[in-house]
């Protein structure tokens, strides 16, 4: 079980300097394995933690969260945005809030959206590139010397931003010109592709 304090020996999946400021709370809940972080008030924390195919939901706290700390970690989230250079709102309505937080998605809801103050926080696990896919040569080509209108689709956790990641900077290499639109921007690319 993790409390609400750093996981010691764990790297700060925010990249903030640790020894310049303190975690924030939300980082507590997280360890090496953790993908995603789901705070739900009244409730306990919990965590997806594994890889890929072998992944299992774990209560990651020992307390429910009440309303004033679920307020409270959401505060200190928002607080991020005029601190940190790499944190930034992407959707901001009402009642919810999407951000990028270093290289963490964070999705605030608030009532009455739901029906408590939720937050999930997603970190990316894994950046391959075109190689690492096991791509026949007639889709290697087809990709790398004429692709217009690709789709790709699949269930949620299958690996689509993971491919799209790959698929970006191998034209990147290529001196292509790159330029996604993202809603939320979730994808983990080179800083000379224009993102949207």
């Amino acid at each position: 079980m993790v409390n609400s304090k750093s996981v010691e020996g764990t790297e700060s999946v925010f990249n903030m300097e640790s020894s310049m400021q303190k975690p924030l709370k939300i980082e507590g809940f997280f360890d090496n394995t953790t993908l995603s972080v789901h705070l739900k008030e009244n409730n306990y924390a919990y965590a997806k933690k594994g890889r890929p195919g072998e992944i299992s939901f774990e209560k990651v706290s020992d307390v429910i969260l009440s309303k004033q700390e679920m307020r409270d970690i959401c505060a200190e989230i928002l607080s991020q945005v005029d601190k940190k250079d790499d944190c930034v709102i992407d959707i901001e309505r009402e009642y919810s809030k999407i951000l990028q937080l270093g290289k963490i998605r964070i999705v605030i809801t608030t009532p009455p959206l739901s029906d408590t103050y939720e937050i999930t926080a997603v970190r990316p696990i894994k950046k391959l590139s075109l190689k690492d896919y096991s791509l026949s040569e007639k889709l290697e080509t087809r990709i790398t010397g004429r692709a217009e209108g690709i789709l790709i689709s699949g269930s949620p956790g299958e690996g689509k931003s993971t491919f799209v990641q790959a698929l970006a900077e191998s034209y990147n290499t290529k001196n292509r010109v790159i330029k996604t639109i993202e809603a939320p921007r979730d994808l983990d690319l080179s800083p000379n592709i224009t993102r949207y």
